[in-house]
């Protein structure tokens, strides 16, 4: 059974976003592992997922929470924060994230996540984060340690993502969601991960689609050359 959110690290209600069908966050973690998965609604209709992780330490297999979101039609339509048993004891990041060993210690393991997690990145057409180099890498990382195999799933990084549509710098996710006026309780799983699907949102709105580069490929020396050549001719 995954655990309640220590009351210091609830997830609050924040103002709806307009693109929101749903509460943006939920009060608490999900109950149980075989009732997290995605809502038929998500496996229907669902482009794309957002997620989050926060690690107890700074190795990327320590994963202690994830949050993940799905975004569809311009909305956030469905949302879920879940506690990760890390491997060992050791927290190093609490004052970060809040977590300690005893919030997590009857938590399922990334392991016992992974069939419920999996469900979510395999029907959506692309993952979202903000950051994706990070959270790739400790998703990949927890596999690693599992044996399990990792899935293929296309990352789009909201980092990249703001710097390219809307030239925002620095573009920490705060200051990425001061700009776009989008609520967030910053290292909150949950709350990072529903900010990170807005920024996409916010992104298609603005014209963005996930099958085109974030910046234009630029022509080769080959290329730049013949037109040098023939502009010259």
């Amino acid at each position: 059974m995954l655990q309640p959110v220590p009351p210091s690290r609830r997830l609050v209600e924040l103002p709806p976003c307009s693109h929101d069908v749903l509460p943006p966050f939920s009060s608490s973690v999900s109950p149980a592992v075989r009732t997290s998965s995605p809502s038929a609604r998500f496996l229907e209709t669902t482009p794309f997922v957002a997620i989050d992780f926060e690690t107890a330490t700074v190795r990327r297999d320590s994963a202690c929470a994830v949050g993940i979101a799905a975004g569809s039609g311009g909305r956030v339509v469905l949302s879920r924060t879940y506690l990760i048993r890390p491997p060992v004891a050791r927290f190093t990041f609490t004052s970060l994230h809040g977590l300690r060993w005893d919030d997590v210690r009857n938590a399922p393991t990334f392991a016992d996540l992974w069939p419920a997690l999996r469900t979510w990145i395999d029907d959506a057409a692309f993952v979202a984060a903000h950051n994706a180099r990070f959270d790739r890498g400790v998703l990949h990382a927890c596999c690693a340690r599992y044996r399990l195999r990792p899935p293929r799933a296309r990352f789009t990084c909201t980092v990249q993502l703001a710097r390219a549509r809307w030239g925002i710098r620095p573009t920490k996710l705060p200051d990425v969601c001061r700009r776009l006026r989008i609520p967030l309780r910053h290292h909150d799983p949950g709350s990072d991960a529903a900010a990170c699907a807005r920024i996409v949102l916010a992104a298609e709105a603005d014209g963005w689609r996930a099958h085109r580069r974030h910046r234009p490929r630029r022509a080769g020396r080959k290329s730049t050359a013949r037109r040098r050549a023939r502009d010259a001719g």
